[in-house]
């Protein structure tokens, strides 16, 4: 997915931050900065709404061993398909299967 696209998109901004908290478990406010998501707390608290998904924030360490705010996975949904977009897998949870009519 571009980032500098999906920017100003809060449903694919969304999308993205689930997928990277899906994929690596943990994540820092500053990762998530550098790839020009801005509002991430009204982000995080949009995915905790969702009741399959329990995203904690404390004070750590990033991986770089830098002083930053940190985001892990409590818990997250089952995966119910896996598609392969960009010629990466990509898990479809139905708030992002769409309907496609033709």
């Amino acid at each position: 997915m571009n980032l500098k696209k999906m920017k100003s998109d809060k449903a694919s901004q969304i999308r993205w931050v689930k997928q990277t908290l899906r994929d690596t478990g943990r994540a820092s406010r500053n990762f998530f900065w550098d790839n020009y998501v801005r509002r991430l707390g009204a982000i995080i608290n949009t995915i905790n709404e969702d009741k399959n998904w329990d995203v904690k924030g404390h004070w750590g360490k990033d991986d770089k061993g830098a002083k930053d705010y940190i985001y892990e996975v409590v818990k997250k949904p089952i995966i119910r398909k896996v598609e392969i977009i960009n010629g990466r897998a990509v898990e479809v949870t139905p708030e992002v299967i769409t309907p496609k009519l033709w």
